[in-house]
């Protein structure tokens, strides 16, 4: 099921963030997700590097979920692109390994 907008809530938590780290906490019908990784500018897109997540149902987050809430941290953050490069897994699916990238772009700017 994808998520709208409105059914979403992101904001900066600033007590668990320590430069070059930015974590952000989104609101959604599963519950809150805590997103924590290295976010770097490239012209209209944010890459964002060394990504961690953890909250209800982070590790089976739908495709459908993932373009919601990607479309939601575009738009409030007024980026046209956002790639997630995830961080080495040191538990569960393929300890040691890096997850592929994750490209999203904005809708409702083209």
């Amino acid at each position: 099921m994808a998520w709208r907008p409105e059914d979403l809530a992101v904001s900066l938590v600033r007590d668990m963030t320590s430069h070059p780290v930015v974590t952000i906490s989104i609101a959604t019908p599963i519950g809150e997700l805590i997103f924590m990784g290295e976010p770097e500018p490239v012209g209209d897109t944010l890459m964002c590097r060394d990504v961690h997540v953890q909250g209800p149902g982070a590790n089976s987050l739908v495709v459908s979920a993932l373009i919601g809430l990607a479309q939601s941290v575009m738009r409030e953050l007024g980026y046209h692109g956002l790639v997630i490069m995830g961080a080495v897994r040191t538990t569960g699916a393929s300890p040691g390994t890096r997850p592929r990238d994750i490209r999203f772009t904005r809708r409702d700017h083209l």
